[in-house]
């Protein structure tokens, strides 16, 4: 009885349930490739069900192809570089665990981008991947000159850059990648669907596969 119960239980699961970590495990696989993902804003302020992005897909996504997922629903409030600082810690206790730095990777898309160049500038190791998805703000934006002057100088790691022509808010990383110098191996992909922020919002293969190959 206990057991057609529970094979009940499993059928009346949703199938888009995610079953993704939501901090560094306390006996990491260490053979196991890590992804930290990172949402965007809108999920911030009105959630995975109302928010333009596929949270719970993308997450699926990444699993699907063969890496950990650790993520959690960020608050409203949340500071970028104190969330960043945290990330920080949790690549760094991984590493720590016996994880091996190229084996993790941080991708953060729109405000989870910003979170990911905060990470990148406190964790200090060169073989860790990072992934931005429409996370660098444009020069003559609000925030440019501190990303440029204070973060930027400090990002360490390989990180891939990838953007939609059409975003009028966020672009290319260049001047952030100038500015790190040599302690930054990166690559940029400019995509022109006309979807701007919205393209990264969703776990297609033709925004997937770069990231994946990256990490």
């Amino acid at each position: 009885m206990k057991k057609l119960f529970l094979t009940l239980l499993l059928c009346a699961l949703p199938i888009y349930a995610v079953a993704q970590l939501s901090d560094v495990p306390e006996v990491p696989k260490v053979d196991a490739k890590y992804i930290i993902y990172l949402h965007g804003v809108g999920i911030e302020k009105v959630g995975i069900a109302k928010a333009n992005e596929d949270y719970n897909g993308i997450v699926k996504a990444l699993e699907g192809r063969g890496f950990i997922v650790i993520s959690e629903v960020r608050s409203s409030d949340t500071k970028v570089n104190e969330y960043g600082k945290k990330v920080a810690g949790q690549v760094m206790g991984l590493i720590t665990k016996g994880v091996p730095p190229e084996n993790i990777t941080v991708v953060g898309y729109s405000k989870g981008g910003l979170i990911t160049l905060w990470a990148a500038a406190a964790v200090d190791n060169p073989k860790v991947n990072y992934i931005v998805l429409a996370g660098c703000v444009l020069k003559g934006s609000e925030h440019y000159d501190t990303y440029v002057n204070k973060v930027a100088p400090k990002l360490t790691g390989r990180i891939l850059s990838m953007f939609d022509a059409a975003d009028p808010d966020r672009g290319t990383c260049k001047d952030f990648f100038e500015a790190a110098g040599n302690k930054v191996t990166y690559k940029e992909i400019k995509f022109e669907t006309g979807a701007g922020l919205g393209f990264f919002g969703k776990p297609g293969d033709q925004c997937m596969t770069p990231l994946t190959d990256w990490a």
